[in-house]
Parts: C-alpha cells; structure tokens; sequence
C-alpha cells in the first residue's frame, strides 16, 4: 500500500512538472541514459517519425528539461544531439521513483 501511495504521489510529481505523456518520460529516459542521442536514434527508441520526435523535444526544451545542439562533423548536416539540464535531471529521479 505505501509503494502504491508513493508511486501515485511521483506521477502526481510528474504531471505538476509538465510530464503528462509516457513518450515524454521516456524521452527523457533515452536521453538521460545516452547523453548526446540524436532525433533518428530517439524516434527509433520512441516508435514515432523524426518530425514528431522534435515536436516532442521541444516541448520537452520549452518546459526547461532538454536541450540540443547541432555538430559540424555529423553525418547529417541538420542532425540534432539532445542532452538533459539539470531540471531535467531531477525528473529523472522522479521517473525512478514512479
């Protein structure tokens, strides 16, 4: 009964924060565990196509939780690589505990 209270107060977390979809979590997930993910990679992972996954991330960049940047050297000219700030970083220890 605790554990279920616990996990329905870290969604409720969640939801207070802006997550309010299980892509965006796991976006989050994705990018927490490879720093640096590219948006073809992340939209593999996230079963969608490559314009939706930027939608997502930017939604995910507008609420203050992801970043991302472009790379001179990248195969593809207009790849983005995502990676996490710190507010995003505290979200991650509210997925875990969810």
């Amino acid at each position: 009964m605790k554990k279920d209270i616990e996990r329905i107060t870290a969604f409720q977390m969640l939801t207070t924060v802006g997550i309010t979809t299980i892509r965006q979590a796991v976006a989050l997930l994705a990018v927490n565990f490879q720093p640096g993910i590219t948006s073809n990679d992340l939209a593999k992972i996230l079963r969608i196509n490559r314009t939706s996954t930027c939608v997502l991330c930017g939604q995910l960049e507008e609420k203050g939780l992801m970043t991302w940047e472009t790379r001179e050297n990248a195969p593809r000219r207009h790849a983005r690589f995502y990676s996490l700030t710190e507010a995003g970083k505290e979200i991650i220890k509210l997925i875990r505990k969810a």
